[in-house]
């Protein structure tokens, strides 16, 4: 069996990589381990989630995502476009003052 190495940014790679059908097993304690081309490719690390969806054939296993990871990842975004408002300016924006007490 051949090795296949994949890294971040190597679309080419990503591209065999992603059409090959891997084998795995699932071992006594039920556990199934996912080949390490695979886990580089879609950057799975120690205690990912995932969504598992039983069909007729098999499961569709479908890494989660932490919704917050998500938001925080838009904010940095966001923030880095030049497209975030300070707190005065939302209070400008709404029309609300505070009172200095």
């Amino acid at each position: 069996m051949t090795k296949i190495s994949v890294k971040k940014g190597h679309n080419e790679s990503r591209r065999r990589v992603s059409k090959k059908i891997f084998t795995t097993h699932v071992d006594d304690r039920g556990r199934v381990l996912l080949p390490q081309v695979i886990r580089d490719l879609l950057d799975i690390q120690s205690g990912d989630v995932f969504y598992l969806k039983p069909e007729r054939n098999g499961v569709h296993i479908v890494k989660g995502t932490n919704p917050f990871d998500v938001l925080a990842e838009d904010a940095i975004r966001q923030n880095r476009a030049g497209q975030t408002l300070t707190l005065e300016e939302i209070l400008e924006r709404e029309g609300i003052t505070l009172d200095d007490e």
